[in-house]
Formats: C-alpha cells, structure tokens, sequence
C-alpha cells in the first residue's frame, strides 16, 4: 500500500473458507465379456447363460472421509443406467439386496437389435459415521437411501435398508477401513465395528446430511455373483456365428 495524508482508509481482512477436495471413486467390472455358448442352447429364443464366478458390475467408494455438514458438497450421486441405443434402464428391485436390469442386446457385426438381457445383481452400500461425542451410534452401519435426491438414488431399494457385507464383497473394503477414514477427521473417538443397526439416510433433514458436528463416509457394490443365470431374450432366430455385445453406459449425476 501507499502511503496517504490524512485518514488511511479500510484495512481488509478476510479469506476464504473451503471443504477438502472429496471424491467419489467408481470402478467397473470386467468380467462380463467373454460368455461363450452354443445354439443349441436356445429354446424358443430364449438363451440362459450361466456365470460361474462371482463378477463385479459397479463399485463405488468416496476418495476420503468429510467432516461437517454433507450436503453442500456435490457429494450425493445418482446414477442412471442406459442401454446401448440411449434407452434408459430402470432396475427392478426383488429385495433390500438384489435387483434385475434388463439391456439392450445387438449384434456386435452389423449393429442389429437382437433382444434384451436380464441381468440378476446383489448390491449393498455401507456408512462409516462418527457423531461427535456419540458413542452408541457412531459406528460403520448398514445405510438406507436411495429415494429421490438421497444417496445411492437408483443403486438401492429406496428406503429399504442395504447389506453392508454385501457392498464389502464387491468393492473390497472392510468394516475397520471404514472407519479408520472417519477416525482420523475425529481424533479420540472411534467408530464401532460391532454395530448391528442403519443409518438413515434416506431424508435430506436428517442429521447425517445436515450436521456439523460429525464425520461420515460412505461405499457401494454390486455384481453378479456365481452361480446366477443371465436370461437372453432374442428378438429373432439366429443361426451360424454371431458376436453380440449388451453394453450399459453408467452416468453419475452429483447434487
């Protein structure tokens, strides 16, 4: 500054104020790619294809944990799902752990539609929460959400309760990384391992969205597990050797 006769004018204090830069991570399954069965098998058009291994679909993990107030933070995904012509698939929900998506089918040579496929998958998400100065309910938990504007909207049956072990099997965390992600934002205190109950997350007044005085993270996993069946209905006979694809586009939509 220079300097004046006189008044000297205002001295401005001030900054900025930000959250740490969290992330929601995605991964992809692999697997799914390679079936291989034979005409015979189709009856009446319609081909049953069986998975012998468990095959991850999609898993989903934030990058850390974050402290304070949830929303506010682009952090609460939706996922849509679209076959490969941009249809929009709607999963279908059987249980509080298992859903049915059916794809768009086509014929990887000349692009044709050759049907649908229905495609079983378990999924479960999981939550690691510590409330300040709680220690009955900080804990790594089951979680609910999935209804309009929540978490995991249209990853779980909307206000039903998920299976966290089953989000473990397929993103490959463990109930003590869960919590050594919040236990670190909350030097102290401990999220509880042991904890048999759900936390709500399914209303955006809720305090897991809306207080200040906790740290939360939070993971998802689906796939397909061995032993399930794939059921493809075809639209057409099919003779010879064919190559056919049913690809599902994921797009994530933050709020």
């Amino acid at each position: 500054a220079d300097w004046t006769e006189g008044q000297p004018g205002d001295i401005i204090i001030g900054g900025e104020i930000t959250s740490p830069s969290v992330k929601w991570l995605w991964k992809t399954g692999e697997g799914l790619s390679s079936f291989s069965n034979t005409t015979n098998e189709i009856v009446k058009r319609k081909l049953n294809i069986s998975v012998p291994t468990d095959e991850l679909f999609l898993a989903a993990k934030m990058s850390d944990g974050i402290k304070g107030v949830f929303v506010g933070n682009t952090l609460i995904p939706k996922i849509e799902m679209a076959s490969y012509d941009g249809s929009v698939i709607t999963p279908s929900f059987t249980s509080n752990t298992a859903m049915d998506i059916a794809v768009k089918v086509k014929n990887s040579g000349d692009n044709t539609e050759l049907g649908t496929l229905s495609v079983p998958l378990s999924f479960g998400a999981a939550v690691a929460t510590i409330f300040d100065g709680d220690t009955t309910d900080s804990a790594v938990a089951h979680i609910i959400g999935g209804s309009a504007g929540t978490v995991f909207e249209g990853l779980v049956n909307p206000g039903r309760f998920t299976d966290q072990n089953i989000a473990y099997k397929w993103n490959g965390l463990s109930k003590a990384e869960m919590a050594g992600y919040v236990e670190k934002l909350m030097p102290g205190q401990s999220a509880s391992t042991s904890y048999s109950g759900f936390h709500n997350w399914d209303d955006l007044s809720h305090r897991n969205y809306t207080s200040a005085n906790k740290a939360s993270y939070l993971s998802y996993g689906s796939g397909v597990s061995a032993g399930s069946t794939l059921v493809m209905n075809l639209n057409k006979d099919v003779a010879g050797r064919l190559e056919w694809v049913a690809p599902v586009t994921i797009t994530v939509i933050y709020s």
